[in-house]
């Protein structure tokens, strides 16, 4: 039901905050989150991420981020990104020329911010 009324989970982010998201919106829809303590579910760690390399996981992330907090942060939030993105690309541009070995994280993180602001959403091919 709830799935059905708020339309499933968003493609816009394929991997990273899409369950935030979708909670974020089943609130808005008059649903309550409870915790369901007795429950118990087994995470393989980065079963699904290991295959991708963490600077591709870093790139979803940080976009991702960006996509959620545009969508849903408050208003003061939502007028910040702009300057957060601008310095989070000014470190990694450092990283990138001052760091060689961190050469491909701060790569993956700059690309992760020009694809939020291209809207280049969804999975990465």
């Amino acid at each position: 039901e709830v799935l059905e009324k708020i339309e499933g989970f968003d493609e816009i982010y394929f991997l990273y905050f899409e369950d935030a998201d979708l909670c974020w919106r089943a609130q808005l829809a008059g649903y309550e989150l409870k915790i369901a303590p007795e429950t118990m579910i087994y995470h393989k760690v980065s079963a699904s991420t290991s295959i991708l390399g963490k600077p591709l996981i870093l790139r979803y992330h940080m976009r991702n981020a960006l996509i959620f907090n545009s969508l849903n942060a408050p208003w003061l939030v939502k007028s910040i990104l702009i300057f957060w993105s601008g310095y989070i690309l000014f470190k990694n541009f450092l990283k990138v020329f001052l760091f060689p070995s961190k050469t491909p994280a701060g790569e993956a993180i700059i690309d992760g911010i020009l694809d939020f602001y291209k809207n280049h959403y969804g999975k990465i091919t």
